[in-house]
């Protein structure tokens, strides 16, 4: 009933348990894209790295004026714009990743989804043709999936056939005040936004804290009719230089020799976006295209940019945030209900050649050390000459220091290096998976061990090699500990430990689920002093 009544009907994708996401890419650690080993070197120990596009830089705890600086600090930024972005002092280090929190998103709140994903829908010029839109349905009963498609002035005309199956939740438990026709196209609906943020602290619905009970009737998977929806808009341009380097990259000539010439037939770039948090379901339109679909509040959600992103043209970029999905009931803790984009947006660049998709690192107090890198896989059928064969994955451990919490780095010496040689696989194999993976390991001796005490930290490297260029650089901050029970005992390190602690939620009395750096050092402090 559910299935055929709620799902088919209604396409009421945020509250079908069995749909998670569509076109969202695997989970993965996160990637710079750097293009060399220094570079991901000095990037390991900068936190919030910020590549083409910056936000404001923090200041100093103590200091009363630190909004006032914080303005000045941005305003000064603005002056610097190129193209309409800003370039940020790290722009070297990662140039294939773009921040676009400081553009001009736009925000409109609606009552509904279905209000929500209209406003997409009627987003576009009155002398534009109907734009055709990708709607998610279900097949069947067993959860396959199809997409069928209308055009703007079909589903126009569809607009009154919803009847919720949800109307029982209908008794939203803070009612909020309604909002303008949706189906309105008029630009004095959109209102400036600022990312990251939570829109309930924006002036738009409310927030709402809860203890025992949720914030809507419980009656899973459904979530009131009454479903707060912020929609949000960008429009932009890829950066300049990422255009420039692209069509440079395809007229170039193969003058090395032919060891990457591989790579000189793939052509352009592959770009994605990567949303690190967005409460509590969304879907995704470019050039009002739908794109995918994801839930999970506190997990990122990276998507291709297809063949519809204009690379010198303007883009529309629509994201449609639902306030509660099936996922709220997972997602109910003792806190406060917020919803919208609450962490960073990126656009990333992943040049011809970049092939590391992820990795994963293991070290103990032993030293053991032990790394898996996935990469896209290449078969001997892809015209891989005897050259490129040679792929290969350099790793490099170093004893660098962070010298502050907003960055700096320190540099030690390296203490560890290793590599392993990436051959391709025989082409009868090319149906079978689309990543290789490749393992290092190794012993450092007598690491410095990390604790709570004592936070020692080394710097890891992994550098991927086409013959003897560099194409792709990647780097984290690794400590060596070693974490057991013995006879009912917690074990550190080989010693026993306490644990005092207490369940903190990201909040920030100001800005909700965005805690900056200043508010983490705060609690950090107050907790000290308790």
């Amino acid at each position: 009933w559910y299935w055929k009544n709620i799902h088919v009907t209604l396409k009421k994708t945020w509250m079908a348990p069995r749909i998670t996401h569509y076109q969202r890419l695997d989970m993965h650690v996160p990637l710079r894209l750097y293009e060399t080993e220094s570079s991901a070197r000095e990037g390991a120990c900068i936190p919030s790295l910020i590549a083409t596009a910056s936000q404001p830089c923090l200041q100093d705890d103590d200091d009363d004026n630190d909004n006032i600086k914080l303005k000045e600090q941005t305003a000064m930024e603005t002056e610097k714009e190129d193209d309409g972005m800003i370039l940020a002092e790290e722009a070297d280090l990662a140039p294939n990743v773009w921040n676009i929190n400081k553009m001009p998103w736009k925000f409109r709140l609606a009552n509904t989804v279905e209000d929500g994903l209209r406003v997409v829908q009627n987003d576009h010029k009155p002398d534009d043709e109907p734009h055709t839109l990708l709607r998610y349905s279900s097949s069947s009963a067993t959860g396959s999936t199809s997409f069928c498609n209308k055009t703007s002035k079909e589903e126009g005309q569809n607009t009154n056939d919803v009847n919720d199956q949800s109307s029982h939740s209908d008794d939203y438990v803070h009612k909020i005040k309604k909002q303008p026709d949706n189906n309105t196209n008029n630009d004095s609906c959109w209102k400036p936004m600022d990312i990251p943020s939570n829109w309930m602290l924006r002036g738009y619905d409310r927030p709402i804290y809860t203890n025992m009970k949720y914030p809507f009737p419980c009656n899973p998977p459904f979530v009131p009719t009454n479903n707060p929806t912020g929609v949000y808009k960008l429009e932009f341009c890829l950066p300049s230089r990422w255009v420039k380097e692209d069509d440079l990259a395809n007229e170039e000539k193969d003058d090395d020799g032919g060891e990457t010439s591989h790579y000189k037939k793939i052509g352009k770039a592959e770009y994605t976006i990567l949303f690190h948090g967005v409460e509590s379901a969304f879907f995704l339109y470019l050039n009002y295209q739908l794109i995918g679909f994801s839930k999970d509040s506190r997990l990122p959600a990276e998507f291709t940019l297809p063949d519809l992103l204009l690379p010198a043209e303007d883009n529309v970029l629509h994201v449609v945030v639902c306030r509660f999905s099936d996922g709220s009931y997972l997602e109910d803790q003792d806190h406060w209900w917020m919803a919208g984009i609450h962490r960073s947006v990126e656009i990333l660049r992943r040049r011809p050649g970049m092939d590391i998709l992820d990795y994963s690192v293991q070290a103990d107090a032993e030293g053991h050390l032990e790394i898996h890198i996935d990469l896209k896989a290449l078969y001997d059928s892809d015209n891989v000459n005897v050259a490129f064969n040679g792929r290969k994955i350099v790793a490099k451990l170093y004893l660098d220091k962070q010298m502050h919490p907003k960055g700096g780095c320190l540099k030690g010496t390296e203490v560890w290096s290793d590599e392993a040689t990436v051959p391709a696989l025989d082409g009868r194999e090319s149906n079978c998976c689309p990543k290789q993976t490749c393992k290092i390991s190794g012993i450092v001796p007598n690491p410095m061990c990390w604790s709570a005490e004592t936070p020692n930290l080394y710097t890891l490297t992994l550098t991927l090699y086409v013959g003897s260029k560099p194409f792709q650089a990647e780097s984290c901050r690794v400590g060596f500990r070693s974490i057991e029970i013995t006879s009912g005992m917690l074990m550190l390190n080989g010693k026993k430990i306490t644990i005092c602690g207490v369940n903190r939620h990201e909040h920030d009395p100001d800005e909700g689920k965005v805690v900056s750096i200043k508010r983490m050092r705060q609690d950090l402090k107050l907790l000290k002093c308790v």
